[in-house]
């Protein structure tokens, strides 16, 4: 149903979603939604990663403060919690200093300020984060040595810190900014990156703009030596889909998996194939494809790949390159060795880092002051795992189909909930419904998910698809039509970044984006939704197709999908869109109703950044974090304040700093850059969720029910807007959204207990938790110095006035021990102590053990929610 990831999200992300039976995700980057949404790579950043439950760790060097947690103390080989952040999204650590982008769009840095990297309007350290001043609505953040950078969801980018070299982008080279200040003449981004002394922004139409520092070319522009106090743009640079910088040289991700870099190559950081000088324009990499990610350190560079793999190229004086190796420069990508289900990468000077779709990291290079996290301070040539960063339960993505929902954990499972007459939950049961999440048969390492119709697809971090559910239209695509109730593989496809699903009652399709731009779908076909020219019935992936003037070729450079009920369309890396498929209601966008069997250009739209498909309309996010919508308008689901269908893109009326959007059957919705969420069109089971079951025109806010204190001393239920979402996503009739925290909520229809509150009512107006995404253990496990006693903490959402029970045990090697505890729910996010002591004759040491936990939510005498889970944590000294 509705897609946005992320992203890169991506990604995030990461993803996105679509019509009343459709959805995708991503985890490749791109654009400013999917970058903070879907794509995994902004979790992690040099020596600090974003945990499920929003909070943020840090490790390695604390001489300014960096950890955040109010100290300056020895650097710490293992993560510790930074002070006062719940609700992070991102994190940047890209000197002596370190931020963190929240859910509601805000910036909290800590760490050094001399140069007022920290944009409180001071110069003063930070051991704890500090909120960067007038600054709302950013989606992006990234930092140089001593600079900080913003992207807005405006598509505008703010910098502060040192601006001597003009890196701030302002025009000027004096003064230092305590706070931010616009770049000039940057007014579509949608990525940002940072070097040393300079920056870049990755535009909508794929090409860039770097300004600042330019000594050895960096800035792409060619020349060499001129410092740039204004964006100046990289040359010959177009199909970008992200950028990245460290040191001083930069390079883009092309929508194609290959890439190119540019600036210093005295450690041959270009990867291409020589060493030394300087290239002030951009030169490609050798030997690399099927890249969906890319990262510049201060003298190497490495890329992710779609299979989960990567490879690193230049300085491996710490091992930072990753192939078992210490020393040298390789002078083309090498294989990183022992990887796999990687989900994101990062650099920092001298080491690597790697997301894992399970959610932990692994690290590799120079540790001299414990950056790789690994609990020493000896470097390492492989991969090693960052300490206490398992997986947990809570969601990453989330999709919602015709009359279910799915969401992938945080460990790369996936859980599912509501109807399963076809078996679409994948639990290996037909027909019996789900009115909670339970686990999908057989599947680790997801790291997206799509719901359609009836079947149900997810996307592994090894860049192969496995789908489940009905399959009377071949949709599963495993060259049959033979149904299944749990996962089984696509036929013959692999390096996929993104994948979509949709369509109508036993006549569905499904399509995948690959890392080389190019996109495959399967299944129904009547309508020429599957676009290979053709309305033959495809039970295995064929190629979308574009009429050439002289012949058809391939669709290329795309780097986003969205599937409605019988239509299909692919988001280009120069921001313009194509749709093929059925055209009843104008929903291909072209200025006519004729059906389209190959993508079709989308009339007068430009500065695209994500897509949504609904049942018969189609609704783009622009740069400006404005949206239009196009095709059927019978619900209002264009949100034009007309019932009118149109065939050309038109505004939605009064939606500003939209960061996502959803399309469902009668409805669409939009994420806000500040965690709110707005939704317009057909209301009549409570899908807008905002209370009740009117209809609306425009935009109307999504509100949860919440008590608040009276004048008169009592309670009183109000509606109010809804927060710190960092995710929607659009079912035929139902709406969920994923929160910062990991826990996801949902409102509308719940005749076949889609919402997955444990019922089946009818109607839900409001977001509803869903209980099964609100338990988390913190990753980190106390105890005094030679003490038999640890402490293990569980972290939770549960609703005021219920009560959390919960029993943890802890193992490491041959040491055991067992404890229970409870506390009073609160309404947010809360965190409760339990005392494990070992139990027999082995105590507990320092370093990596596991714990299992179940926990019981109860509302009175009723048992609301159970669950049970493990998680690889670090037990380390108390203070």
């Amino acid at each position: 149903m509705r897609r946005i990831h992320l992203v890169s999200v991506l990604a995030l992300i990461l993803f996105a979603l679509f019509c009343g039976t459709v959805s995708q995700a991503a985890t490749r980057a791109r654009f400013r939604a999917e970058t903070i949404l879907n794509d995994p790579s902004v979790r992690l950043s040099g020596e600090c990663q974003v945990n499920e439950d929003g909070t943020v760790r840090c490790w390695g060097p604390n001489n300014r403060g960096q950890l955040g947690n109010g100290s300056v103390t020895d650097p710490s080989p293992v993560p510790v919690l930074v002070s006062g952040i719940t609700t992070a999204v991102a994190v940047t650590t890209p000197g002596s200093h370190s931020c963190a982008l929240l859910a509601d769009g805000t910036v909290r840095c800590w760490g050094a300020n001399d140069f007022a990297e920290l944009g409180d309007g001071t110069k003063i350290e930070r051991h704890t984060p500090v909120p960067v001043s007038g600054l709302t609505n950013a989606v992006a953040i990234a930092g140089g040595s001593q600079h900080t950078c913003a992207l807005l969801s405006t598509g505008r980018v703010r910098c502060w810190g040192l601006n001597v070299f003009g890196q701030l982008g302002n025009g000027t080279r004096t003064n230092d900014e305590p706070i931010p200040v616009a770049v000039s003449g940057i007014t579509n981004a949608i990525a940002i990156t940072g070097g040393n002394f300079h920056s870049c922004a990755l535009l909508a139409d794929g090409s860039a703009k770097c300004w600042g520092d330019n000594d050895n070319g960096q800035l792409g522009d060619g020349t060499s030596g001129a410092n740039r106090l204004s964006p100046v743009a990289v040359s010959g640079l177009s199909n970008a889909v992200a950028v990245a910088s460290t040191g001083f040289h930069t390079c883009a991700l092309l929508a194609d998996g290959t890439a190119r870099c540019w600036g210093d190559n005295s450690h041959a950081q270009m990867g291409a194939g020589i060493i030394g000088g300087n290239l002030s324009t951009p030169v490609a990499v050798s030997n690399l494809s099927n890249a969906i990610g890319i990262a510049a350190g201060g003298n190497h560079t490495c890329a992710l790949l779609a299979d989960g793999t990567a490879r690193c190229w230049g300085d491996d004086d710490d091992g930072q390159v990753g192939d078992g190796t210490i020393g040298g420069n390789r002078f083309m990508p090498v294989a990183v060795t022992g990887l796999s289900s990687a989900v994101a990468i990062t650099t920092g000077f001298a080491h690597t880092c790697a997301l894992l779709a399970n959610g932990s990291a692994d690290c590799w290079g120079r540790n001299n002051v414990g950056q790789l996290g690994i609990g020493t301070l000896a470097r390492s040539a492989f991969p090693a795992t960052v300490v206490g960063s398992g997986g947990s339960f809570t969601a990453r993505d989330v999709a919602a189909g015709r009359n279910h929902t799915c969401a992938v954990r945080a460990n790369g499972t996936v859980s599912c909930w509501g109807s399963n007459d076809s078996g679409q939950i994948g639990d290996g049961t037909s027909g019996i419904n789900r009115l909670s999440p339970v686990a999908v048969s057989g599947l680790s390492n997801a790291v997206a998910i799509a719901a359609g119709d009836a079947h149900t697809c997810a996307l592994m971090a090894g860049g192969t698809v496995r789908c489940w559910g009905l399959n009377t239209s071949g949709q599963l695509g495993n060259g049959t039509f033979s149904s299944s109730s749990i996962p089984i593989p696509v036929s013959n496809l692999t390096n996929v970044v993104a994948i979509a699903a949709g369509g109508g009652i036993g006549n569905s399709h499904t399509c995948a984006l690959l890392a080389n731009g190019t996109v495959r779908c399967w299944g129904a076909n009547g309508s020429g939704q599957v676009g290979d020219g053709t309305t033959s019935v495809r039970t295995s992936p064929v190629p979308v197709r574009v009429h050439g003037l002289f012949t058809d070729f391939n669709l290329f450079n795309a780097v986003s999908i969205a599937v409605g009920e019988f239509h299909s369309c692919a988001l280009l890396a120069d921001g313009n869109a194509r749709c093929w498929g059925a055209n009843g209601s104008g929903q291909l966008g072209n200025g006519t109703l004729t059906p389209q069997l190959t993508a079709t250009l989308v009339t007068g739209l430009t500065d695209v950044v994500a897509l949504a498909g609904g049942n018969t309309h189609t609704c783009a996010l622009l740069v400006n974090s404005m949206a239009r919508c196009w095709g059927g308008n019978l619900l209002g689901q264009l949100g034009n304040n007309t019932t009118t269908p149109q065939s050309l893109p038109g505004d939605v009326s009064n939606l500003v700093n939209a960061v996502a959007i959803a399309g469902g059957f009668g409805h669409t919705c939009a994420l806000a850059a500040n965690g709110g969420a707005n939704c317009w069109g057909d209301n009549s089971t409570g899908q807008l969720g905002n209370g009740t079951t009117n209809p609306s025109l425009t935009p109307t806010a999504v509100k949860a029910l919440t008590v608040v204190m009276s004048r008169t001393g009592g309670s009183e239920f109000v509606f109010s807007p809804i927060t710190r979402a960092i995710n929607i996503t659009t079912g035929r009739r139902h709406s969920c959204a994923l929160f910062a925290n990991g826990g996801v909520s949902c409102w509308g229809d719940n005749t076949f207990g889609q919402v997955g509150i444990g019922s089946t009512l009818s109607q839900v107006t409001s977001p509803a938790g869903v209980p099964s995404f609100t338990l988390n253990i913190d990753p980190t496990v106390t105890f005094e110095h030679n003490s038999r006693v640890t402490t293990v903490t569980v972290v939770a959402t549960c609703e005021a006035g219920q009560r959390l029970f919960f029993d943890v045990d802890l193992a490491q090697g041959t040491a055991s021990g067992h404890g229970a505890g409870s506390g009073a729910c609160t309404g947010g996010l809360e965190r409760y102590e339990v005392t494990v002591p070992a139990q027999g004759r082995d105590p507990f040491l320092n370093g990596p053990a596991q714990v299992s936990a179940k926990a019981i939510i109860r509302d009175g005498g009723l048992v609301v929610d159970i669950q049970e889970w493990t998680r690889a944590v670090n037990i380390v000294n108390g203070p």
